[in-house]
């Protein structure tokens, strides 16, 4: 469960640091959008973090491995701009639903996937369902590179975590 919630709060840094020089705002966000795909997290700014073990990055290769998305054209208004942006994920509230409901079986056994190989698997699954989200990406500029605003980009962050942060922000709304 820490790795899941760690591999959550990763995406969410990601999404909110993604920097990429380019001839437009669009080619920007379509640079970082391949590293993810590709698997190059180093380029893409990810686990550069102390906070997140190189050990996330097996996790994330298997979110993104699946991933497709499709990159509409921007709207540059000065220094700032808009993109619409299709992306297809693994539906990770089914995953992590599916896995919470295998979670509460082994309740007794305080050592039932440690490691998240049962959650790695489950990300990996042939048959995993995926979810197409479809977002409005706010970008700034700043000097020569364009990159995702800090704010109003939540819907990003959710897309790229395949809908968790909206999952866990669910079972918030239960508990809470």
């Amino acid at each position: 469960m820490k790795k899941i919630i760690s591999m959550s709060l990763c995406i969410v840094m990601l999404a909110l640091s993604l920097v990429s020089c380019g001839s437009g705002p669009d080619k920007a966000l379509d640079a970082k959008l391949a590293l993810l795909k590709e698997g190059n997290f180093a380029e893409a700014g990810v686990l550069e973090d102390s906070a997140f073990a190189n050990e996330d990055s097996a996790m994330l290769q298997a979110l993104y491995a699946k991933m497709d998305y499709t990159i509409g054209e921007a709207k540059v208004d000065g220094e700032t701009a808009t993109v619409p942006v299709t992306i297809v994920m693994v539906d990770m509230s089914s995953v992590f639903a599916a896995y919470m409901k295998e979670a509460l079986s082994h309740l007794t056994d305080p050592d039932w996937d440690e490691d998240g190989s049962y959650f790695m698997q489950m990300l990996q699954a042939e048959d995993a369902e995926t979810k197409e989200f479809s977002v409005t990406v706010n970008m700034v500029k700043t000097e020569d590179a364009w990159e995702i605003a800090e704010e109003g980009n939540d819907e990003l962050a959710d897309a790229l975590t395949g809908g968790l942060i909206s999952a866990l922000g669910s079972l918030g709304d239960l508990l809470g």
